[in-house]
């Protein structure tokens, strides 16, 4: 687990219209002024691929995370921004989500339906936080 708690720490999450990514640890005024404008205070960072760090075929991934978009857009109190979490030596790439008006509860509950092991999420002013999903819980 220590490898893999590793590359979670160091991977960037991107998002589409940010300059920077976001980093584990960091705070991000680009994202804290997105959450001002939308007059919200929460966020998380999701994806739903690779289940439990198992490769799965990009087809597949891509379906799990039309499926994780599809219950996020059904929330209209979320903005949802196209991301991409990425290594920094550029390796491997897993398309993710950046949700506004999403809290750790709720990015939990859809990080263990998919089968994550661990997700990213903040508050507005406060370093983003790297949460490891506890498969159990029930």
């Amino acid at each position: 687990m220590t490898d893999l708690n590793s590359a979670y720490l160091s991977t960037l999450y991107k998002v589409q219209s940010f300059q920077d990514p976001i980093r584990i640890g960091k705070t991000h005024s680009e994202l804290d002024s997105l959450l001002s404008d939308h007059n919200l205070t929460h966020w998380s960072y999701l994806t739903a691929w690779n289940p439990r760090s198992q490769r799965l075929p990009l087809e597949e991934n891509r379906a799990r995370n039309q499926a994780l978009f599809d219950i996020l857009q059904s929330n209209p109190d979320f903005t949802i921004l196209p991301g991409v979490g990425e290594s920094p030596d550029g390796r491997w790439s897993e398309e993710s989500f950046l949700v506004l008006g999403m809290d750790e509860h709720g990015a939990r509950t859809l990080a263990f339906q998919f089968e994550q092991n661990a997700f990213v999420c903040g508050e507005k002013g406060k370093p983003a936080k790297l949460v490891f999903v506890d498969f159990l819980e029930s």
